[in-house]
């Protein structure tokens, strides 16, 4: 393996090489030849992945807390992740023996395993801005597409059918510190969605979110 090659391309120069080749591993190559695999590499790197992208979208995105999460769920996925390493043509460094049977998820487990190896070798901080380096670009694109507000839309929807759009509150559970809120969408009458969030907002919103999808999953039968 040209590590040298590697760290031109990731701009990163590893202090200990022996990290920068277990993230290459894959178990079929590991499990023939010996060696450590990425697999838990690629655990470290997902945590460190899905922290770094909460935080960078928590101080830099003015959103409810369902719509960062729906933001994060678009960022951090198997397609950026895989994108990323064809993108950098970092696949053709790949140590596999899958008989050619290479996948999105291969990819995107040597991401997540190499934003781990980065930080093993250097500190969190590090691993954090190694990822978001190259996330960046798809935070970006994500948060300038559209999202959509699911409570507008369904009284929008409610609307044009002249019908009678109500959020009523089920139960409220939990502790006084730490409530959990339950709420039904319903269109008159006819209950089509329902949330449960820490607050009667957010509730309220998982309810329209799930009163989106019964909608749009009953268009799509007919």
């Amino acid at each position: 393996m040209n590590v040298e090659e590697i760290e031109k391309i990731i701009g990163y120069k590893f202090n200990d090489r022996q990290l920068c080749i277990q993230a290459f591993c894959h178990s079929s190559y590991a499990n023939v030849k010996k060696l450590k695999d990425n697999e838990k590499l690629e655990f470290l790197g997902d945590t460190i992945v899905n922290y770094a992208v909460a935080e960078y979208l928590f101080f830099n995105v003015d959103k409810n807390e369902g719509e960062l999460s729906k933001l994060k769920g678009k960022i951090v996925s198997t397609e950026t992740f895989a994108d990323i390493i064809k993108s950098l043509g970092l696949e053709q460094f790949l140590l596999l023996n899958t008989n050619g049977t290479e996948s999105k998820k291969i990819y995107a487990d040597l991401f997540e395993a190499l934003v781990a190896a980065v930080m093993l070798d250097s500190d969190v901080e590090s691993g954090k801005q190694f990822a978001l380096k190259f996330l960046t670009p798809y935070v970006n694109k994500t948060i300038n597409t559209e999202i959509i507000d699911y409570l507008t839309w369904l009284k929008e929807y409610a609307d044009k059918r002249k019908s009678v759009l109500v959020y009523e509150e089920k139960s409220k559970t939990g502790t006084e510190h730490n409530p959990q809120f339950c709420f039904e969408a319903m269109l008159d009458g006819n209950i089509l969605g329902r949330g449960v969030g820490q607050s009667k907002k957010q509730a309220k919103f998982f309810s329209a979110q799930n009163a989106y999808e019964t909608i749009k999953h009953r268009e799509e039968k007919f």
